[in-house]
């Protein structure tokens, strides 16, 4: 089961951007040539999607709400394979789409609501 937080989802997509080391251009005006120079090791911020089932209207509200308060703050991030990442920057959370289900089967809760929510996530312990 994935989760970001303490918010649990049928799955989650995430486009892991691992540290690396990272570098700045350094160029000086009537020089030929670049140089670059080490700035250490850094992860750009990446994006996820998260699906979840949950009862009704009245969950899927409290849903976006628990997502939203993600925002600013380190949470652990678990993959569908078991992977864990801790201290991963919630840069953004937000609802993109809540979808009515007639018949739902399997999922978390069996719930009769699809939420998709849109994370923008950034990994960041140096391993």
């Amino acid at each position: 089961m994935a989760s970001v937080g303490g918010v649990n989802f049928i799955t989650l997509n995430w486009s892991r951007n691992p540290q690396g080391e990272a570098v700045r251009m350094l160029e000086r005006p009537g020089g030929d040539g670049v140089a670059f120079q080490r700035i250490g090791k850094r992860a750009r911020p990446t994006s996820a999607r998260g699906i979840a089932d949950v009862a009704d209207e009245a969950a899927v509200v409290a849903l976006v709400d628990a997502v939203t308060a993600m925002r600013g703050s380190l949470q652990t991030v678990v993959e569908d394979d078991g992977t864990s990442t801790d201290y991963v920057m919630v840069h953004n959370a937000v609802k993109s789409n809540a979808r009515f289900v007639l018949s739902p089967a399997g999922g978390l809760v069996g719930g009769n609501w699809l939420v998709m929510v849109e994370f923008v996530l950034q990994e960041t312990v140096v391993v």
